[in-house]
């Protein structure tokens, strides 16, 4: 059983959004998303991650504490930074730079990477230079590489201890790809340097849900007093499943990002999490304003120019939209509850129905039966004639729109992605340029 009061979700909107979205936000705008997000779903802790070396996040942190000193802001709104291996000494001036007042609004998370695959070629090259040693990363046995770096991480999270912040932590990335002893080496290291909190990171998204319910019973059986939070990556479809499994067996945290925005095929969704918990565990969190979960999904939208799926869970714009037969009649006149897992209207949406292929004739007689009395009020008689002459209606009017509206919905897609590809800057541009203008990117 799950229970509401120990949950702590982590919005990482701000941070995994501009992965994603890559057109750069000033600090007031991301603040007014930030707060918008805070007034919807009740969350707290919101992700500023890189603020140690993108200057966008590192703004935003800034505008983030003033607003909070000038009362624009919740005083219990916290935002979490990010450290790790090769920027140690810069963390350090970040956090030195923060009036001490403000330390409390301020989580810091230290980072490493766990598996093979991962850790050699992003910490292998620090520890090497670290250590002096003359070997080659290539040469260097895996048991000594994640030896040394379990070391060096349990001794850099210690030196965070004093600056009385609201909490460090760390964080253990491709903790679910790692092999269990990897894991519980970094797990023990943070633990042994005085941090009660773990976040695993599913960083490339290869989780399922029977690994996370293994591995979180194995983690809480050997680390009962830490806790575990969890970030989960969509590359296969599976990060609301992590999410909600994680939780379900002893998860303190997860990630979440609105709309599942995020790197890659993005992170799990805010609504989608929320609504799984309500419907398959029966919790429903304090402070989540449900009913604007949707109002929420299309700020998120225009804040990024990124669409989500029509049909995405929750949130999608066609989401309720069904196909009119003997189905959507029973949504509407016994319960939502017969073909839906929830009232749509608790997420701000409504049930419709649209005539498709299966419709037939039987989808007008019940709408007209539906709307009989206002039918009536306006003078018409809702009877077999009047359903007949709707349904020949309907037919014609089905297949003029298709052939009218298909072309033009077809060239908005290829429109919307040539735009939005258009106003992104990429690797292949920057090449493109310094060919173009002999290396002297003026424009012409």
């Amino acid at each position: 059983m799950i229970d509401s009061a120990r949950i702590r979700l982590l919005d990482e909107t701000l941070r995994e959004g501009d992965s994603r979205g890559y057109h750069r936000h000033p600090p007031e705008r991301r603040l007014k998303l930030l707060r918008e997000i805070h007034e919807v779903t009740g969350i707290e802790h919101f992700s500023l991650g890189f603020a140690v070396v993108n200057d966008s996040d590192r703004e935003t942190l800034q505008a983030f504490l003033e607003a909070r000193r000038q009362g624009t802001l919740p005083k219990a709104l916290v935002a979490h930074v990010y450290g790790w291996y090769q920027i140690d000494e810069r963390a350090h001036q970040l956090l030195e730079s923060i009036p001490a007042a403000d330390r409390a609004a301020v989580a810091f998370h230290f980072a490493c990477s766990a598996s093979e695959v991962m850790a050699r070629p992003t910490d292998g090259p620090w520890l090497l230079a670290r250590t002096g040693a003359a070997t080659a990363l290539a040469d260097l046995a895996t048991p000594q590489l994640h030896q040394g770096l379990q070391e060096a991480f349990g001794a850099l999270i210690r030196r965070y201890g004093g600056y009385r912040l609201h909490s460090v932590g760390a964080i253990v990335q491709d903790a679910f790809r790692c092999s269990e002893e990897e894991l519980d080496g970094y797990v023990a290291a943070a633990e042994a340097a005085g941090c009660t909190e773990v976040r695993l990171h599913d960083t490339v998204g290869t989780a399922t849900p029977l690994g996370v319910a293994e591995r979180m019973d194995h983690l809480h059986g050997r680390f009962g007093r830490l806790r575990f939070g969890v970030h989960f990556h969509d590359d296969l479809g599976m990060a609301v499943a992590n999410t909600v499994t994680a939780l379900a067996r002893g998860a303190a945290g997860a990630d979440v990002t609105v709309n599942g925005i995020g790197n890659r095929a993005g992170n799990a969704s805010a609504a989608a999490v929320l609504m799984a918990l309500q419907v398959v565990h029966g919790v429903t969190l304090p402070r989540v304003a449900y009913a604007r979960l949707s109002e929420l999904a299309l700020s998120v939208e225009r804040h990024y120019v990124m669409l989500q799926s029509p049909h995405a869970p929750v949130t999608g714009r066609l989401l309720h939209l069904d196909e009119a037969t003997i189905r959507t009649h029973l949504m509407r006149t016994a319960s939502p509850l017969t073909f839906l897992p929830y009232d749509p209207a608790q997420v701000g949406g409504h049930i419709g129905a649209a005539l498709g292929p299966g419709s037939g004739r039987r989808a007008i007689e019940l709408a007209v039966e539906r709307a009989g009395e206002s039918l009536r009020r306006a003078g018409l008689t809702p009877d077999a004639s009047l359903v007949d002459r709707a349904w020949a209606w309907a037919q014609g009017e089905c297949a003029r729109r298709a052939e009218a509206e298909r072309p033009r919905a077809l060239a908005a897609m290829e429109q919307y992605q040539a735009i939005l590809r258009g106003s992104y800057v990429t690797d292949d541009d920057v090449l493109a340029m310094a060919l173009a203008s002999k290396g002297s990117f003026a424009r012409t």
